[in-house]
């Protein structure tokens, strides 16, 4: 099972790899950034590994058919193990820099944290 569930990671990972560097080497005009916050590692990863797996796999197929109205989804996954501050700083990052519309992700510390930064 274990070995079933390393192979889908890895395949999981390079077909969005390939669909990320197509996308961000066409550097389409009309692309959007979405952060993915990932527990891959820590205290949740039980469940995280398979939430990113779908996360991954849903961004891939959404721009593998024409993105959303012809808008593609540029991401960053970022496993931050279930470390709050780890989370604030990639929540900053993406927002300044990557001008971030949207986050993906699951956990309730890092939502409640990050909920408090941006709506206050």
């Amino acid at each position: 099972m274990k070995n079933v569930m390393n192979k889908k990671l890895l395949l999981s990972s390079i077909a969005t790899s390939i669909v990320l560097s197509i996308t961000s080497q066409a550097q389409a005009q009309d692309s959007v950034f979405v952060g993915h916050l990932a527990d891959m590692s820590g205290p949740t990863a039980f469940v995280g590994k398979n939430y990113a797996d779908g996360v991954r796999d849903s961004l891939a197929y959404i721009n593998a058919h024409g993105g959303i109205n012809g808008t593609k989804l540029e991401s960053e996954t970022i496993d931050y193990a279930y470390k709050v501050p780890q989370a604030i700083a990639s929540y900053k990052k993406w927002k300044t820099r990557k001008k971030m519309v949207a986050m993906q992700g699951q956990g309730n510390g890092r939502y409640r944290s990050i909920n408090f930064l941006c709506c206050t």
